[in-house]
């Protein structure tokens, strides 16, 4: 069942101006009847929980990158081979 933006604003508890926007960037699918733009809401909530599950994987490999630059071991401390590969097992 398609619903107003009016409708899905009030249906997710967000403003009417705020749906609007996410229809105009692309944030929630949307389908224009004349100058009337309809919302299936089961693929606008698929849609918005396929981009949060992305920032989210985008946030943890920037934790994940940010932790090894942390622990990266300084190369002047590494005088051997077997030093070196000791310190990227125990990355």
């Amino acid at each position: 069942m398609l619903m107003s933006m009016k409708e899905y604003a009030e249906h997710v508890g967000v403003s009417y101006n705020t749906i609007y926007r996410m229809c105009k960037n692309g944030d929630i699918p949307s389908v224009r009847f004349g100058k009337r733009r309809k919302i299936d809401p089961a693929k606008a909530m698929a849609k918005l929980e396929a981009d949060e599950k992305t920032r989210l994987r985008e946030k943890e490999e920037k934790a994940r990158k940010r932790q090894l630059a942390y622990n990266k071991p300084a190369v002047d401390r590494i005088r051997t081979q077997g030093e070196f590969l000791a310190a990227l097992k125990a990355l």
